[in-house]
C-alpha cells in the first residue's frame, strides 16, 4: 500500500510501541526518536506525537509545523501539568485522568482534544501503589487514543480550552523518598507526608494554609514582590528575573537544615508569603516574609509564627528554642513577635537590631 503522510513519534520506544504499530497499519509512515528535536528533523514530517517523551520542543520547531503537535498526558488537565502527574494527584487529592492536548508555546497548556478521568482504589491491590497506577493511566492514554486515532490523524476533532487553574509541577519537586521507588504503597506515603515536615505536609491556619515551597511556585506573582521598595530591605540578593528567583528558591531548598514553607490563601490559594526555619545546632533561626502589598498589617504574620512555632516545637521535641533577628525600628514586628511569646535576648549594635527568641515549652531550663 502506499504511504499516506509521516509521523514522527517522540517518546521511549516500550511506550510508544503500540501507538507506532496502530499508525502504520493507517498506512502512515512512523519515525521514533527520543532525543531533542531540531529543524533537520522536520523533513517531510506532516504530524509530530509526543508520549512519555522527557524534552520540550523548542518554540522554533513548533512555529514550523503543518499543524499543531499532540501529546498523550497521563494526567486530567488542567490538574497536574509537568513531570509526575501521577504521584502528585494522589499527593494533593486531585482529579486523575488522561488527556490528549495540542502542544502550544506553554507546558501541558494547549488546547484538549479528547480527555477520560479515571477512578482509583488505593485499598485494592491492583490500585495500591505508584508504579500499578501509572501503569493503568498509559493503557488508558493508548486506549484513548487508538479509540480516535482517525480523527487525530486526519485532523477531524474538535478543540477546547483548557479551564483556569489546575496544578503545575517540575520534576525536581518530587520527594527525594520517591525516587526509584514507585512500587511503595500509595496508602504509606499520604501517611507518611501526613506526618513529615517535608514536601507535601500542608500546615492550615485561619485564613491560609503553609506548604514546602516548589519550583513550580515561581512565576510573576512571586516575583512581583520583589519591585517592593519595602522588600528590598529584608532581602539582600537582587532578584530581577524569574531565572534569579528559581536559583533562590533552588538554594534554599537543597539545604538539608532549611524548612521553606509558602504561604497561600485558602480561599484562592493565592501565594502571599513565606516563612523559613533554618537549624542551626539545637535552635531555629525564622524569618518571614508577606510578599503581598494587600496582605500586609492584616494580623497573618502572627498568625502564621504561632501556629507555625507550636508545629515545629511539637514536632521536633529536642529543638530548644527559635529565634529571629529584627530591625529595632520596626515596631509593628517587634509588637507582633511579642504577641507570639518571643522575648528580646540580645541588641545587634552593629546591624541596629535586635536577636529575639522563644522557647520550647517541651523543653526544660533554656537559658537566654
Amino acid at each position: 500500500m502506499k504511504i499516506i503522510k509521516t509521523c514522527l513519534l517522540l517518546g521511549r520506544k516500550q511506550d510508544t510501541l503500540k501507538i507506532k504499530n496502530k499508525i502504520l497499519k493507517k498506512n502512515w509512515k512512523v519515525i521514533c526518536k527520543n532525543k531533542i528535536i531540531e529543524i533537520k528533523d522536520l523533513d517531510k514530517i506532516d504530524l509530530i506525537i509526543t508520549f512519555n517523551y522527557r524534552h520540550l520542543i523548542k518554540k522554533f520547531i513548533l512555529k514550523r509545523l503543518k499543524r499543531p503537535a499532540i501529546n498523550l498526558h497521563i494526567s486530567y488537565l488542567p490538574f497536574n501539568r509537568g513531570c509526575h502527574p501521577n504521584f502528585w494527584s494522589f499527593i494533593e487529592n486531585s482529579v486523575k485522568g488522561v488527556t490528549i492536548h495540542e502542544i502550544d508555546n506553554g507546558l501541558d497548556t494547549g488546547p484538549i482534544l479528547f480527555q477520560n478521568k479515571i477512578f482509583f482504589n488505593i485499598n485494592k491491590k491492583k490500585h495500591n501503589n505508584f508504579f500499578k497506577t501509572n501503569q493503568i493511566l498509559n493503557s488508558e492514554i493508548e486506549k484513548l487514543f487508538l479509540k480516535n486515532i482517525n480523527q487525530i490523524l486526519n485532523k477531524k476533532y474538535e478543540t477546547k480550552k483548557q479551564v483556569k487553574g489546575g496544578s503545575f509541577h517540575y520534576r525536581n519537586d518530587l520527594p527525594t523518598l520517591m525516587k526509584n521507588n514507585w512500587k511503595i504503597k500509595i496508602k504509606n506515603v499520604i501517611k507518611i507526608f501526613g506526618k513529615n515536615h517535608t514536601h507535601a505536609t500542608k500546615i492550615n491556619i485561619n485564613r491560609v494554609f503553609l506548604r514546602e515551597l516548589r519550583l513550580s511556585d515561581v512565576n510573576k506573582n512571586y516575583l512581583s514582590w520583589f519591585n517592593d521598595e519595602k522588600i528590598h530591605q529584608f532581602i539582600k540578593k537582587k532578584i530581577n528575573t524569574i531565572n534569579d528567583l528559581k536559583t533562590n528558591v533552588k538554594f534554599h531548598l537543597k539545604k538539608k537544615n532549611v524548612l521553606f514553607y509558602g504561604i497561600f490563601l485558602k480561599k484562592n490559594k493565592k501565594h502571599i508569603g513565606n516563612i523559613k526555619f533554618e537549624l542551626k545546632k539545637k535552635s531555629y533561626w525564622l524569618g518571614i516574609l508577606i510578599g503581598s502589598k494587600n496582605h500586609r498589617n492584616q494580623g497573618i504574620g502572627q498568625e502564621v509564627i504561632n501556629k507555625s512555632i507550636k508545629w515545629i516545637f511539637e514536632e521536633n521535641k529536642k529543638i530548644s528554642t527559635i529565634s529571629l533577628i529584627v530591625k529595632r525600628d520596626n515596631i509593628n514586628a517587634i509588637k507582633a513577635y511579642k504577641n507570639c511569646k518571643f522575648q528580646m535576648q540580645k541588641i545587634l549594635k552593629k546591624s541596629d537590631e535586635f536577636v529575639m527568641v522563644v522557647k520550647n515549652p517541651y523543653v526544660t531550663q533554656v537559658k537566654f
